[in-house]
């Protein structure tokens, strides 16, 4: 079966993403919840063993914030919202170093064995990670002139949204045409 790791955004701040994305062409909606990627899909065989590495990691990792910035794109085929690092409360210094990256890369290191034999080796490492939530595909039947327009709602919105923490890792399964929730794995003394 095929898995992948991100991060899911508070029910909340999904249901108004959801709204949003729903409001134009395209199945994107359809096919996942708003979410952060951390380890992109791989067919993993043993679902024990690595679901095990992966709490171990997590283990290590307290919790978090993030907050959602303004859109961006790859090209003129994606449509995203970017990931910026949050602080808990007002006036708070924001954190010196990277959480999300330090979380990414540790997930990354732990999972090269199984991710190596998915033939993914170190694809996913060779380009920048730029933290994000995909709001809109043009492969999903978005045209480039609905995404300006969704571009312009989603940085409106954005602005509106609080930071969220972040808690736990989700564990995401292809179900038939939709991945789905398969497990959400805890940070550090958090409880989910």
């Amino acid at each position: 079966m095929k898995y992948f790791m991100g991060i899911a955004p508070p029910a909340d701040i999904q249901a108004q993403l959801d709204d949003l994305r729903r409001r134009y062409p395209g199945r994107h909606a359809d096919h996942i919840e708003p979410h952060i990627t951390l380890i992109p899909p791989a067919d993993y065989t043993e679902t024990a063993e690595w679901l095990h590495a992966l709490q171990s990691v997590l283990k290590k990792h307290a919790p978090f914030f993030l907050s959602l910035g303004s859109c961006a794109w790859f090209g003129q085929r994606v449509l995203y919202l970017s990931v910026l690092p949050a602080v808990a409360s007002e006036g708070a210094p924001v954190p010196s170093t990277d959480p999300l990256g330090m979380l990414r890369q540790d997930l990354l290191d732990r999972t090269n064995s199984w991710r190596a034999q998915c033939g993914l080796g170190s694809q996913s490492e060779e380009r920048p990670f730029r933290p994000h939530v995909t709001l809109a595909m043009s492969s999903f039947g978005t045209g480039f002139d609905d995404m300006k327009k969704l571009a312009r709602e989603a940085d409106e919105l954005s602005r509106a949204l609080a930071s969220f923490p972040v808690n736990a890792v989700r564990v995401y399964a292809r179900q038939k045409a939709r991945w789905e929730r398969y497990d959400d794995l805890a940070l550090a003394g958090s409880n989910v």
